[in-house]
């Protein structure tokens, strides 16, 4: 028995420090680089949605008198639409600069108006990574967008003009982080308003994404080529980063700093750069991040890239016999590469 009291004291002890630690944990930042990636191409400008207007692109839909009848969670990536019409933007109910709805949506009745709610949703792929994006919308009159479940904007457009393409005030940024590498779902709510011009109602929808693209790549690069260069990587910890910096260097040469005042708790983001690999053959490229912040974590804040260049070399053959007597011939040869 006395031996069980001892255990068990002993024990008691141990749980009495262990929660005395855990009480006085200390937040700390953790600065760190995640990938570095590379590509021959600059980043390259996508229409990753087409509009109807220039394509007729598909979408499936739903026309609702009032938005309170919304299915929940519509917008998310996973709901399930496969009740939902299908057919091609846009959607209205008139001709307007030449430009005729591929599917009628049109109120009708007296206020409160029928079918004044349009749901649609559509999926499409993003190969690579989007460095910005930009979404222009043609809509009479109102419209919420999301892309993936994250909203774009909230309930843009007006109440006294048409659709144009574009308007101005129903354009909007996309967050790059929205977007997934592989399948991506936009899902657009729109509403007609009636009033303000001429009180007189009408209903359109269309719109399309344009991004700038990184396309990375394992292959080897020519050498002499600048190629551009992708860091991601951040803040893993639960405090800020003051001071971020990252030195970036090639065989004992410094290419490049880029420096952040801060860096937030679970901050992610890209860091780019062009870079012309000096050698013929293996180059590297080292990465490694300094704070001015109490770090503990020093193994993920260094990374290497490794990349090979090559050179072309060319043979050429004469098929035609050249007889010199007594003299020198001088031979010009055009040669297409």
């Amino acid at each position: 028995m006395k031996w069980r009291l001892g255990v068990i004291a002993i024990f008691m002890s141990v749980v009495g420090a262990m929660s005395l630690v855990s009480s006085n944990v200390i937040s700390e930042a953790d600065p760190y680089i995640d990938e570095i990636l590379y590509s021959a191409d600059s980043t390259e400008s996508n229409i990753l949605v087409q509009s109807g207007r220039d394509n007729a692109t598909y979408y499936r839909y739903l026309i609702l008198d009032d938005y309170s009848e919304a299915p929940d969670n519509w917008f998310e990536s996973n709901f399930n639409d496969s009740g939902w019409l299908l057919s091609a933007a846009p959607f209205g109910d008139r001709s307007s600069d030449g430009v005729d709805p591929n599917t009628d949506w049109d109120t009708s009745g007296s206020s409160p108006y029928s079918d004044d709610v349009i749901l649609i949703r559509h999926k499409f792929q993003v190969s690579g990574i989007v460095t910005s994006a930009e979404m222009d919308v043609a809509v009479a009159t109102f419209c919420t967008p999301y892309l993936n479940g994250n909203m774009i904007y909230d309930d843009r457009g007006g109440d006294s003009r048409a659709q144009e393409y574009w308007n101005d005030d129903a354009a909007g940024t996309i967050t790059p982080s929205s977007f997934n590498q592989g399948e991506n779902v936009l899902a657009v709510y729109a509403r007609d308003y009636v009033g303000g011009w001429g009180s007189s109602n009408r209903q359109w929808i269309d719109l399309q994404i344009r991004a700038q693209v990184f396309e990375p790549t394992n292959e080897s690069v020519i050498f002499g080529d600048t190629i551009l260069v992708g860091i991601t990587g951040g803040n893993k910890g639960d405090t800020e980063v003051n001071e971020f910096n990252l030195n970036i260097t090639s065989n004992g040469t410094l290419i490049k700093n880029i420096f952040y005042d801060t860096i937030p708790a679970d901050g992610y983001g890209f860091s780019w750069l062009e870079w012309k690999p000096a050698e013929i053959g293996l180059n590297q490229l080292n990465v490694k991040v300094t704070c001015n912040c109490s770090d503990s974590n020093s193994l993920n804040n260094t990374k290497i890239l490794e990349l090979n260049t090559m050179t072309y070399s060319l043979e050429t053959t004469n098929e035609d016999e050249l007889i010199v007597v007594n003299g020198t011939r001088t031979v010009d040869i055009p040669i297409e590469v």
